[in-house]
């Protein structure tokens, strides 16, 4: 095969794969340090000896990039999970792309989505910045960033609460609805409607302040068309 064969091989294998967000694991975001973000002053920290591991924000911002992904259009759109926050929106507004998603200023602005969040119940590990370790304490940010209905957020509450009546106990009937509603809540959330879901023992862990949490890793499996592609979710403590 000649040079220019070779390139133009190439370059349809990747324009193929461009119906997802990520060429390969290198270009997804890594976890880095990042500053503290105050959002009553809105501004960032210049204290860099506050600086924090943004490894759940991370993990998170990793998977919103694959629910937002518009494969048609290969961009990123917030329309079809509602009245997201104004954050959130404005992150993956059309205005802001194409990312980088390798740089550090991806993540930095991040932050603003995601640090600092009103609702009390989402534990932080650092004041209201980095967050806590947890799959329930990961819903929770979600259905904070999306807007979602009270009714939502305290299903997820009931995780956390059944867990503290149990003294961290995880049985199969709380460990069964807790997937479900991982996987229903995705599900709905994902620009790309053929997604799978699959968990890999999760169990209970406590964490700060006594609180109990879900632990262990998500395989989530998209496929647009005829092309599948896998990412791995850790959420360990």
């Amino acid at each position: 095969m000649d040079c220019m064969s070779l390139m133009k091989k190439t370059q349809e294998i990747m324009s193929m794969y461009k119906v997802f967000p990520f060429l390969g694991s290198t270009e997804m975001p890594v976890y880095r340090s990042v500053p503290r973000y105050s959002r009553e002053a809105k501004e960032f920290s210049t204290y860099q000896l506050k600086d924090y591991s943004n490894c759940v924000e991370c993990m998170i911002l990793s998977l919103f990039c694959y629910l937002a992904y518009d494969s048609a259009e290969e961009n990123y759109r917030t329309e079809h999970m509602g009245d997201v926050s104004p954050n959130l929106k404005e992150f993956f507004s059309l205005e802001n792309q194409p990312f980088d998603t390798t740089k550090a200023k991806f993540q930095k602005e991040w932050c603003k989505v995601i640090a600092n969040l009103k609702d009390p119940r989402i534990a932080y590990c650092n004041g209201r910045n980095k967050l806590d370790c947890g799959l329930i304490n990961m819903l929770l940010v979600i259905a904070e960033i999306v807007n979602a209905l009270e009714e939502t957020k305290e299903k997820v509450l009931g995780f956390l609460e059944t867990l503290k009546k149990q003294n961290g106990e995880l049985d199969d009937e709380l460990c069964g609805e807790i997937q479900e509603y991982t996987e229903k809540l995705l599900k709905q959330l994902s620009k790309t409607k053929d997604i799978e879901i699959l968990f890999s023992d999760l169990k209970s862990e406590q964490y700060n302040n006594g609180r109990y949490d879900v632990s262990r890793a998500i395989t989530i499996e998209f496929q647009y068309s005829s092309i599948r592609n896998t990412i791995f979710k850790c959420i360990i403590g």
